[in-house]
């Protein structure tokens, strides 16, 4: 415990005669001459531009995203029909609550059912096709020229930018199959346009 004591005591007093001295330069001295980080960056770049290697770089990325683009994921569990079927897809929906105007007046009561194609109608028949098989391209193109063009072609597999240009048409994607999910498609080809009684088929 006394040992404790006098060492705090020393430096207690010790602490109290500091006195702050300049002794002046000591020694050679040499001025700091190391490049930034961002000088080495900046000549690293250039000198990879002279090489050719940004150019190079920017190539391989453009290419990347055209055939990003190109080829999108392939809409999972649709595989190629074997047999001919028909069946009636119906939209219309009903809400638990009014839908009103913008001055509050309702226009469908809770409960009602709408369908969505008496107001707008189906302009285009949708034609759904695996896009790498040639036989379903070719079966959209007559489909599409038999309706004088009033169709849309939906890939759900394929290169969309590469049948474009061969076949000088608009090609659609169905990303994320959300088309394939809401009418219940899980086989193609497939088309669906709307019949007399506003339902697809």
């Amino acid at each position: 415990m006394k040992k404790t004591s006098l060492v705090l005591l020393f430096l207690f007093f010790s602490g109290a005669e500091l006195v702050a001295k300049d002794f002046g330069v000591q020694g050679q001295t040499f001025p700091i001459k190391e490049e930034s980080f961002l000088a080495q960056v900046h000549k690293k770049l250039k000198i990879a531009e002279k090489e050719g290697k940004i150019a190079k770089l920017q190539n391989e990325m453009k290419q990347r995203t055209v055939e990003r683009a190109n080829r999108l994921q392939p809409v999972d569990g649709i595989t190629k029909a074997t047999e001919n079927q028909q069946w009636v897809y119906d939209p219309s929906i009903s809400l638990p609550y009014d839908l009103k105007d913008q001055v509050g007046k309702v226009f469908y009561h809770a409960g009602t059912q709408v369908n969505p194609l008496d107001k707008i109608p189906l302009s285009k028949a949708l034609i759904f096709i695996d896009g790498d098989d040639a036989k379903q391209v070719s079966w959209a193109l007559k489909e599409n020229k038999k309706r004088h063009s009033k169709t849309k072609l939906i890939l759900v597999k394929g290169g969309v930018i590469d049948l474009m240009r061969s076949k000088k048409i608009r090609f659609y994607f169905d990303q994320n199959g959300t088309l394939t999910k809401k009418f219940s498609i899980t086989h193609v080809p497939a088309l669906i346009e709307q019949g007399e009684d506003s339902g697809n088929k």
